[in-house]
């Protein structure tokens, strides 16, 4: 009883410490809630709230931003932000799974996502977009929550990208929980050979 209490242990502290950022374009593996916004399209430099709350998007270093009908390749009202895409996205509750819609409109443009929780990253990955005026959806699962997301634009001209944001919930265990259970099960069997 005593291996399995130390396994258990060591299961659940290595998975506090680590984290793996999944990412996919299967919106099949996701519960996903569109979060909307109360439409504004005056290109202001003020971040949005979403309507239920749950998210406040902020075009980080003042570039006008709106929301409203831009693209016909999206359902419904998009976020749309002029010159470099760098944005942060904070959430009112912890998550860990996130989705967006995403259209470019011309020119080839990479991207890094930084997670964080309480200003400590907590994991990071970046994302190419080379499909022009095409609906790309990209989903992110993690380990650990995260309560903000920064997107930044790493290189790109002065073009638009077009976005929708989605609360999501992602239902199959990340691959690094299964490994670290793994990891425990074998520790338990060892240590019951050894005794």
């Amino acid at each position: 009883m005593k291996n399995l209490a130390v396994a258990t242990f060591l299961t659940l502290f290595s998975s506090v410490s680590l984290s793996a950022v999944i990412t996919t374009n299967d919106r099949n593996e996701f519960n996903l809630t569109k979060q909307e916004f109360a439409y504004d399209m005056s290109r202001t430099t003020s971040p949005f709230t979403s309507l239920s709350g749950e998210i406040t998007v902020d075009q980080a270093f003042g570039h006008p931003n709106w929301y409203g009908e831009w693209s016909s390749l999206l359902d419904g009202y998009e976020y749309v932000v002029n010159d470099y895409e760098n944005i942060n996205i904070d959430f009112q509750t912890d998550q860990t799974a996130f989705g967006i819609d995403f259209v470019d409109d011309s020119v080839f443009s990479e991207f890094s996502f930084e997670l964080l929780n309480d200003g400590a990253s907590v994991g990071s990955f970046a994302y190419d977009s080379n499909v022009y005026d095409t609906k790309i959806f990209l989903g992110f699962y993690s380990d650990v929550a995260f309560d903000r997301i920064q997107i930044r634009e790493r290189s790109a001209q002065n073009t638009n990208e077009i976005f929708q944001f989605y609360t999501a919930t992602h239902a199959v265990p990340t691959p690094a929980t299964l490994a670290l259970f793994a990891l425990g099960l074998a520790f338990m069997g060892f240590k019951r050979k050894t005794t």
